[in-house]
């Protein structure tokens, strides 16, 4: 067709426009298109439901989840990311990406979903049916700050912390104060303070920032933009990073990972796509799990030889290792001094040699415990920790706390885990003690 083609207009014809532009005329599925990649999903063992157009009484809604995707969700959904792409198909319609992560640290699907519109109905038709299909609530939701969805997770998941995309708000940030003049060292200064509010770590720097912000701007009778600011500062629970509630968030601030997953699907799919292709990425999932996402590894031998970093290793998931080595690599930065002595506790000061008056305190008790919250958004040993485990030559996990999620699995389709109790032979005399690093 495309030789016949390229004869009657003369011309070089590219293959791939041709095609689509057969495909138009003449679609594989035509009218049978969803009914075909239904029943392609039911056959695979997944799990559906959809929303009929009273009028037309066609297709207007489409959730999926395969066997591995519902897998998933089962056992890591205390985290959501909720993402919508667009040029998946050629009906122009919206693909609404759910996903999360894994003991791995590698992104996971939890479900796709084909929308006519992102209206507030449909969104909240996506979270009530996904929730119903799974019979469990995440603790944690992240999204962009589209209004409907934003509105659709406040009535459908009131028990679930919701958080913004920080980047998506710094943007916005940056549009609405652009105006502010760089050659001006005032302008400059609040410029600086606006655009590091979502990334800001300590809640005094960030109130205080907010109140400069907002009286400069008052100052200079700007009442559009501080009112703007006002208004966004109603959410900054879900934004800024120093408002944060202490919850486990795998340090996740952004929607970056659910747009990742979003590059990985249209590497299958296009605007020229039909739904039934949509079964090509379905397959590669299920069949070779294709979002690695792999952390490379920190060769950091003489962490990587020590007791207590062999332990872990045995303990947790390969990538959970290397980030927990990551943060055993960064306190060796770091500096300490005894602050309590009692007969049983011991509290310790750690700061990092260049910010001695950025202090944390550390605990050493039944448990060795931070106030920095690394573990109760993160789940995983926090640096200071580690610094004094470096300098008390700690050589057993029995005190620190790891959460389980990140425990290496034995069997995937059970779900079972190495327990402590299976980690307690350690083999001393072929590992080196802490005390190496120190030297």
């Amino acid at each position: 067709m495309k030789e016949h083609l390229e004869n009657v207009f003369s011309c070089k014809l590219d293959y791939w426009k041709v095609y689509h532009e057969f495909r138009k005329l003449y679609p594989r599925f035509g009218a049978q298109d969803a009914q075909n990649f239904i029943e392609f999903i039911e056959k695979n063992g997944g799990i559906h439901s959809e929303q009929i157009d009273s009028t037309d009484q066609s297709i207007c809604k489409l959730l999926f989840q395969t066997k591995l995707m519902h897998q998933n969700y089962e056992k890591f959904h205390d985290i959501l990311l909720i993402d919508a792409t667009y040029s998946t198909n050629h009906f122009s319609t919206p693909l609404v990406v759910l996903s999360g992560i894994d003991e791995n640290y590698r992104n996971i699907l939890f479900g796709l979903v084909l929308v006519n519109d992102e209206t507030l109905n449909t969104y909240t038709w996506v979270l009530r049916t996904f929730f119903q299909l799974n019979q469990k609530k995440p603790n944690l939701i992240v999204s962009d700050s589209d209004v409907s969805l934003c509105s659709a997770i406040a009535a459908e998941a009131k028990s679930s912390q919701h958080r913004l995309c920080s980047w998506h708000v710094a943007r916005n940030l940056r549009k609405n104060f652009r105006f502010l003049k760089n050659d001006d060292p005032q302008d400059l200064e609040i410029k600086e303070m606006i655009f590091s509010l979502p990334y800001e770590r300590v809640s005094e720097v960030f109130e205080g920032n907010c109140s400069k912000i907002i009286a400069y701007l008052k100052n200079k009778e700007l009442k559009k933009s501080y009112e703007y600011l006002e208004n966004l500062l109603t959410t900054k629970n879900k934004w800024a990073i120093s408002q944060h509630p202490l919850i486990f968030d795998a340090g996740v601030i952004t929607t970056s990972r659910a747009e990742s997953c979003n590059a990985l699907i249209k590497q299958y799919v296009n605007s020229k796509s039909e739904i039934s292709d949509l079964k090509e990425f379905v397959i590669e999932f299920e069949e070779k799990y294709i979002f690695s996402n792999e952390i490379a590894q920190k060769s950091i031998s003489l962490i990587e030889n020590t007791i207590l970093a062999q332990e872990m290793k045995r303990f947790l998931s390969t990538n959970s290792y290397f980030k927990q080595i990551e943060e055993f690599g960064e306190a060796l930065a770091y500096e300490n001094q005894v602050k309590e002595d009692q007969e049983r506790d011991k509290t310790y000061l750690v700061w990092r040699a260049e910010y001695p008056n950025k202090q944390r305190e550390v605990k050493v008790g039944d448990r060795i415990v931070c106030n920095c919250g690394f573990f109760e958004r993160i789940g995983l040993v926090c640096r200071h920790i580690l610094r004094i485990c470096i300098y008390d030559n700690v050589k057993s996990i029995d005190k620190l706390r790891i959460m389980d999620r990140w425990r290496m699995t034995r069997d995937k389709e059970e779900g079972l885990h190495f327990t402590l109790f299976e980690l307690r032979n350690v083999y001393e005399k072929k590992l080196a003690p802490l005390d190496v690093i120190q030297k």
